[in-house]
């Protein structure tokens, strides 16, 4: 596989879901950016406490951010996918590796 370059690109492989994935070229640095904005534990139980009322504001401020920010939909969207994985950057790549869950299965489809 080659390096990507692309934001497009990458989304695109992004929204396969595999378990692992090793990713070099012109896109990690933008992606060790995005990384940087995928949730913490905290935002997540926040996000499950919150309820509907707290989710809409929390969306309104998400865009305002990311307007502000220059996060385009697509980056938004590799944001989310990136929260279900570990990243180790090194050097010029970076290795993903899908998070184990913390809940026991039957809470999960696998």
């Amino acid at each position: 596989m080659d390096g990507i370059n692309q934001i497009d690109d990458l989304y695109a492989l992004l929204k396969e879901r595999k378990d692992e994935y090793v990713i070099w070229g012109e896109i990690v640095e933008r992606l060790a950016y995005l990384y940087g904005y995928c949730a913490t534990k905290q935002d997540e139980t926040f996000n499950q406490l919150g309820g509907p009322v707290y989710w809409v504001i929390r969306a309104r401020a998400t865009k305002k951010k990311d307007r502000e920010l220059g996060i385009s939909p697509t980056e938004r969207k590799i944001i989310t996918i990136l929260d279900s994985y570990e990243a180790t950057f090194k050097n010029d790549h970076v290795a993903l590796v899908k998070k184990t869950s913390d809940y026991p299965s039957f809470f999960t489809s696998e």
